[in-house]
Parts: C-alpha cells; structure tokens; sequence
C-alpha cells in the first residue's frame, strides 16, 4: 500500500509540475490550465482513502500550492527563533517536522534547516482526532480560512497512515 500511494502522490505532483510549467508566471507563481484546475486542487465526491492520504502528503509538503491559497508573506509565530529559515518555507509542515518525517533526528538534524522539533514519525497509527486536535493547538497556528477542517483532516489521515520509511 505504502508503494502505491507514493506512486499516487508522485503522480499527482509530477502532473501539477506539467501543468503549471507550461504556462506563464503570474503573482509569483506559476498558473495551470483551467482545465486542470479539479485535478490539481480539486477532489473527487467520494474520496478514497488512497486519495485522502495523498491529498494530505501535498498539504504537508506545501499548503499553498496543494489548496490553491496565498502564499504566507510572514513567518509562523509558532517557529523556532533559533531556527534559520524564514517566510513563507515556515509554514510548511515538511519544514518543521522535515520531508523524512524524523526532524531532529533525520536530514534535518543540522544545517540551515535545524531547528530541533519532533518528527511526525511518533504518530503513526494514532487516532486521526488526536492528530487534528495537535494541528489545531497553539503549536499549529493555521486559521481555517488557511487550511479548512476537512483539509485538515486529510492532514492527519497522512500523518497517521501515510507516512512511508523515507530511507528506503
């Protein structure tokens, strides 16, 4: 399962590249085609869980780009002062929790992307209700207009049965 959903996510991501590689830069950012518009921030009337899993992994990857919302122009009040970066990558969950799932004991175990926070590796197999609550607590400062409940939700799905041995 873990396999397919990679190559769900892959899928998925690779054809948003295509489709927005093809077009002109506007707002800082690339657009897609129109007709692309339900395929790339869409979802379909009756997701699977395959589909949620991978919905969440691009929302924990890059929330802006998966829900089709504003890019950040500060930096979350809820990242380490210590820490390096800066903006709009702060907000990013793989920034603070790193793209292995580990942090502080993966990639990002020094360099510019340090900051010593939890991985997201100890949630695996919890409650999805338990996940949402921490993505919601003062740790996590997302507003619902930035990340909706149900978008949430296809968070914590992720963190919880998504997550797949990075070193592999």
């Amino acid at each position: 399962m873990h396999r397919a959903l990679l190559r769900v996510f892959f899928s998925a991501s690779a054809l948003a590249a295509m489709v927005a590689a093809g077009a002109a830069e506007t707002e800082g950012r690339p657009p897609h085609d129109p007709r692309a518009q339900d395929v790339v921030h869409g979802a379909p009337a009756e997701p699977s869980e395959t589909w949620t899993i991978a919905a969440g992994g691009r929302i924990y990857d890059n929330r802006w780009e998966a829900l089709d919302r504003p890019e950040p122009t500060t930096t979350n009040p809820a990242y380490p002062k210590t820490a390096k970066q800066t903006g709009a990558a702060t907000w990013r969950c793989k920034e603070c929790h790193g793209w292995d799932y580990k942090r502080k004991d993966g990639i990002y175990r020094e360099g510019s992307h340090y900051a010593a926070i939890e991985g997201i590796d100890g949630a695996i197999g919890r409650p999805v209700e338990q996940i949402e609550a921490i993505l919601r607590d003062a740790n996590h400062p997302y507003t619902r207009a930035m990340i909706r409940d149900e978008e949430m939700r296809r968070v914590a799905l992720f963190v919880s049965k998504g997550q797949v041995d990075m070193s592999r």
